[in-house]
């Protein structure tokens, strides 16, 4: 009996254990993910706060906002391989500064990735194994 329970002390240790570290082999499809950030010539840099790019991947169709405009595309999930279809986009003008560079470069991003991972909460897509898009949950 003590063996029984010293295997379900380990394996309840080891479930929190890999919940803690940082990474999750779940997928991202489902929940919508809200970008905190994308690349530039300069590196990686914040998202504009009240407009920020949402993404959501369910059954084979990526959808959201690019900040202003609404979007949708197909999308294939292989592994830790992630690529889009052509992306198809409202078309309104959303005033602000920033607003429409912000939007155009996060659908050209997009369109660019060819893989995915998520540590510590966040979702990261990457184009040649540098990360472009930077996501948290909700």
């Amino acid at each position: 009996m003590d063996g029984m329970y010293q295997t379900m002390a380990l394996a309840l240790v080891m479930t929190v254990a890999a919940a803690c570290s940082g990474t999750s082999p779940r997928s991202p499809e489902g929940p919508e993910w809200t970008m905190r950030s994308m690349a530039t010539d300069g590196g990686l840099v914040e998202a504009i706060s009240d407009v920020t790019p949402t993404l959501r991947l369910d059954g084979g169709r990526a959808s959201g906002t690019a900040g202003c405009n609404r979007y949708t595309a197909t999308y294939t999930l292989a592994g830790s391989g992630l690529s889009f279809g052509p992306i198809a986009a409202t078309k309104m003008f959303c005033a602000g500064d920033g607003v429409m560079e912000q939007e155009d470069r996060y659908l050209s991003l997009l369109s660019t990735v060819d893989g995915w991972s998520i540590e510590q909460g966040r979702l990261i897509l990457d184009a040649d194994g540098t990360p472009t898009l930077v996501f948290v949950e909700g």
